[in-house]
């Protein structure tokens, strides 16, 4: 028997993640190009999303020696990733584009599938051009649009906000050490410096997704995060010259959800859901390579969809 999604009354859905201009796509672009899948094509391990998630999960797999392609709907650079408030997605020891070259990892881009089939010995993915992948083992790195594919509800959207200064002169620190001010009161308020002198600021969370409502609040939410800013730091001059928004997900335990996901034979999930999602992402890629290789993990039952009290 398989169990497939495929356009009809289950289609696979693109979300709108984000609002404005992030920061980090700003400066540093988009940071290489891959080939948009032609032909069909295999692997022992398929990889679904590439970001961060999906990135330190081919990376693990690779220096694992497993046999895994990666591939995304999307330009690689262009999803959540890039509206994060931090830098890890630049800073990998070896960015896809290397393990690319180095070991042949293939990756895909703009390559949006259309229909998956999980079947008892593998599972069988076409794209929105025709194209058949086929694999043993298929991972789930695409965070919030992976909600489709699960039958109960296991993480709440939000929106949430962000700005970034102008570039300031000098080389003075801005406060003591220049170190991540996280205020926990609700709604919570964070700052921090960049490399090239910038301080940027997040929060204004907002309980829902909903993009054109996400888009008509982003200026008055950074108003908001700049008064709150000035109120800390009366004598720092701050002029927003990036700002934007994007999808926030919280679970009901604050955990994300990592492993097989039993109603799916051979699906693996990395869901980095939480404040924590790229560090959530680090503890992904090594449970799914431990289950992959079939080495033990004993954290694997702690963000597993089976563990108590999480849907």
């Amino acid at each position: 028997m398989a169990f497939e999604y495929k356009d009809s009354s289950a289609k696979i859905r693109t979300m709108n993640l984000l609002s404005g201009y992030p920061y980090w796509l700003v400066k540093d672009g988009l940071p290489f190009d891959y080939p948009k899948l032609e032909k069909s094509i295999g692997a022992d391990v398929i990889i679904m999303g590439g970001g961060i998630s999906g990135a330190l999960v081919a990376y693990y797999l690779v220096n694992a020696g497993v046999n895994c392609l990666l591939i995304d709907g999307r330009t690689i650079g262009l999803g959540s990733t890039c509206g994060s408030t931090s830098l890890l997605q630049y800073e990998i020891d070896t960015p896809l584009c290397k393990l690319k070259d180095k070991v042949g990892l293939k990756v895909f881009d703009r390559t949006l599938v259309k229909k998956i089939e999980h079947h008892k010995k593998g599972v069988t993915l076409t794209t929105a051009t025709g194209c058949i992948l086929k694999s043993n083992k298929l991972v789930y790195a695409t965070r919030y649009e992976a909600v489709q594919y699960v039958d109960k509800k296991i993480v709440t959207l939000h929106s949430t906000f962000a700005c970034c200064s102008e570039q300031a002169n000098g080389k003075e620190k801005c406060w003591n050490d220049d170190v991540l001010i996280w205020n926990t009161a609700d709604p919570y308020l964070y700052m921090r410096t960049t490399k090239d002198r910038r301080i940027l600021i997040g929060g204004g969370d907002e309980n829902f997704y909903n993009p054109g409502k996400r888009n008509d609040l982003l200026p008055g939410k950074v108003k908001k995060l700049v008064k709150d800013f000035n109120k800390v730091f009366p004598y720092i001059y701050f002029k927003p010259e990036f700002s934007w928004a994007g999808v926030f997900g919280s679970t009901s335990d604050g955990l994300p959800f990592i492993g097989n996901y039993k109603k799916l034979p051979n699906s693996l999930f990395a869901l980095g859901f939480g404040g924590n999602g790229i560090s959530f992402s680090l503890i992904a890629a090594e449970i799914l390579t431990d289950i992959i290789t079939g080495r033990q993990n004993n954290d694997e039952e702690i963000f597993s969809f089976e563990r108590s009290g999480a849907l």
